[in-house]
């Protein structure tokens, strides 16, 4: 399932919530950090579409994204407004 809102993955948990039907969550899936394995039987939400930057907040330094938004896309983001992620896992 590749929901484009946060709405969305909230109508597909409701469904498999009411189904009892697992969940494995997939972000982006670029393959650098390892991969979802899923078995068959269960729902795979793929959160690619989902990859804004939402909120960067000067004063706490916090920044709220969305699962789908790629590393460097998120560094470059903060980049312009002069931060860093300062994570990269696949180094």
């Amino acid at each position: 399932v590749r929901p484009r809102s946060s709405g969305e993955v909230a109508a597909v948990l409701a469904f498999a919530d009411r189904t009892r039907t697992p969940v494995v969550a997939r972000g982006l899936g670029s393959g650098v950090c390892g991969a979802v394995l899923a078995s068959g039987d269960e729902i795979v939400l793929d959160l690619g579409r989902l990859n804004r930057l939402l909120e960067v907040n000067d004063a706490s330094l916090f920044a709220r994204v969305e699962p789908g938004m790629r590393g460097s896309d998120f560094e470059e983001a903060l980049a312009a407004r002069g931060y860093t992620m300062g994570h990269f896992p696949q180094s």
